[in-house]
């Protein structure tokens, strides 16, 4: 039964880098137009409303016509029906990095993952652990950290399989702490 564990680790650990989207860049300023001689060609022309831009402004190089920036929307947010809650420490240390809660969109992994950990400010970084790999999951605010990711096809022996996936919040200076959490391969 060990070598299942360790497929199944491998193909969850392998799953991809888990991300969240982020918006796109912007667009960059055009250069300025050169005529085919090589030599640059006269600024554009300028309507009477408009006063003529000076040499090198961000107006002498901007189009005549502006142009509309895409609008962009806030990716949905997961649903994360799969609390898990560690016990607390006795008597923590405020400067010591604590996982508060890490939540899952389910218990079951199968499809898609989505991960949200939460933990106290002075964490810096989380990873999850699986099969000695390490994957980050991105910091969305403070103390907060969210992925979403595919999972790979996994064997239709594998259903029902338990693991634990480990995951490992890291302080500025270095400390760290970890919390393991049951799911079920579905």
């Amino acid at each position: 039964m060990n070598w299942l564990h360790l497929t199944l680790c491998a193909a969850i650990g392998t799953a991809g880098a888990l991300q969240v989207p982020s918006p796109s860049p912007s667009p960059s300023t055009p250069a300025p137009a050169v005529a085919p001689s090589g030599t640059p060609a006269s600024p554009p022309a300028t309507s009477p409303e408009q006063p003529p831009a000076a040499a090198g402004s961000p107006a002498a190089t901007a189009p005549a016509s502006p142009a509309l920036a895409p609008t962009l929307s806030p990716a949905p947010q997961p649903t994360f029906a799969y609390r898990f809650v560690p016990h607390p420490q006795a008597s923590p240390n405020p400067g010591a990095p604590q996982i508060i809660e890490v939540d899952l969109n389910s218990r079951v992994l199968k499809g898609t993952i989505a991960i949200r950990v939460l933990t106290n400010d002075v964490v810096t970084r989380v990873e999850n652990h699986t099969n000695g790999r390490a994957d980050v999951i991105p910091q969305t605010g403070p103390g907060e950290f969210i992925a979403v990711s595919k999972l790979p096809k996994l064997p239709f022996f594998a259903r029902g399989f338990g693991v634990d996936l480990e995951f490992v919040a890291y302080a500025a200076d270095g400390t760290k702490t970890s919390v393991k959490v049951p799911v079920k391969i579905g």
